[in-house]
């Protein structure tokens, strides 16, 4: 009881009875497709702070570039290193066939050594020290193309800069099925389904096949 007054004070009942407001990027595409109490309590978040930091008359969209961005797949244990190179080289003779140069984004977790074993096997990579939406407000020349395996960042991206950019979803699943790796055996989480769901049915992303 102590606990509840001292970061409430005589709020917590009221508090407690009040209904959750849900602040996401993802309200507009839940509105009208859940129960209207629900829908009630969702917010759309705009991204209006970032967005009215972009100076759009200084930006070129660059529609020969590719951005691929990376996953953590391999530092979960997920997938070997092998196997996300075998993806990533898919992908960039994906993106290489209809004339346009695709980049490995790291995270800001992955690590150099991975970075230099893509590069090696002829993979452009970069990495910030930033989230992407924060890089593109930063930067003039904008890649027109994003591409993965399912991440917010296809929404949030298509948020910002709306038609400029097309956002891409790669189905890891199907790739490994469909390619000569007949062992690959890898366990879908809840977040994983989830992202696989939500990207093959949304409008904002087109789902690709890259074999």
């Amino acid at each position: 009881m102590i606990t509840k007054f001292l970061y409430f004070g005589n709020s917590y009942k009221r508090i407690l009875k009040s209904p959750i407001k849900i602040f996401t990027i993802y309200a507009d595409e839940i509105i009208g497709k859940t129960d209207k109490i629900i829908g009630k309590n969702i917010v759309m978040n705009n991204l209006y702070e970032l967005r009215k930091n972009i100076n759009f008359e200084n930006i070129k969209f660059i529609d020969k570039k590719v951005f691929f961005t990376g996953t953590r797949m391999v530092e979960k244990g997920a997938l070997k290193l092998e196997e996300e190179l075998e993806l990533i080289i898919a992908a960039r003779n994906y993106w290489n066939k209809k004339g346009k140069v695709m980049y490995y984004v790291g995270k800001r977790s992955t690590s150099k050594e991975k970075l230099l074993t893509f590069n090696k096997k002829g993979i452009n990579t970069l990495q910030f020290d930033l989230p992407l939406e924060i890089v593109f407000t930063q930067i003039q020349e904008i890649p027109a193309h994003i591409c993965g395996l399912g991440s917010t960042l296809q929404k949030s991206l298509k948020l910002l800069f709306r038609e400029n950019i097309t956002c891409y979803y790669v189905d890891l699943y199907e790739f490994f099925k469909k390619s000569n790796n007949n062992i690959l055996k890898i366990k879908k989480n809840e977040v994983e389904e989830a992202a696989k769901f939500y990207s093959e049915n949304s409008e904002y992303i087109k789902t690709i096949s890259l074999s």
